[in-house]
């Protein structure tokens, strides 16, 4: 299990994105998703989708 969560920081890092503000977002959608469509739902969570809103994406220094 760790695995998937690696490699969804690994990926969510190399598509700009702020882990905590990603994770932050994904949960809460997650939570308001009705169960009957979340597996078709998660595709737009995935961290290289372009439907991820602004404030997930990593400031850039």
């Amino acid at each position: 299990m760790s695995s998937i969560y690696y490699s969804i920081v690994e990926t969510a890092k190399l598509n700009n994105l702020d882990i905590q503000s990603y994770f932050e977002y994904i949960l809460d959608e997650m939570i308001l998703m009705p169960k009957s469509t979340r597996h078709e739902s998660l595709q737009r969570l995935l961290p290289y989708s372009k439907e991820l809103p602004k404030q997930v994406y990593a400031k850039n220094k």
